[in-house]
């Protein structure tokens, strides 16, 4: 039910707040809540490129490409069996 409605909630959320919201993330060095806009950006990929443009969103997911792959890397020991650890992004 709550889920349901912050669904309807992100819908109607402006993308240029979700921008700025990502901005303040990485200068205040909020990992969780720059998580939190980088899955709303992909999830809102269409609306996003059309209030800021293809170039834009493509620079704004390049630079967010950080805060959904750091946590990915950095609970990555090694490969197995080859010994080559991961460092993060």
């Amino acid at each position: 039910m709550l889920s349901a409605d912050l669904r309807e909630r992100a819908a109607e959320f402006p993308v240029e707040d979700a921008v700025s919201l990502y901005q303040l993330s990485e200068r205040f060095n909020a990992g969780n809540l720059g998580n939190a806009c980088a899955l709303f950006a992909l999830e809102h990929h269409v609306r996003i490129i059309k209030s800021i443009g293809a170039p834009e969103y493509s620079d704004l997911v390049y630079r967010m490409a950080g805060s959904y792959t750091r946590p990915l890397f950095s609970s990555t020991k090694a490969l197995p069996g080859k010994g080559v650890a991961f460092r993060g992004c």
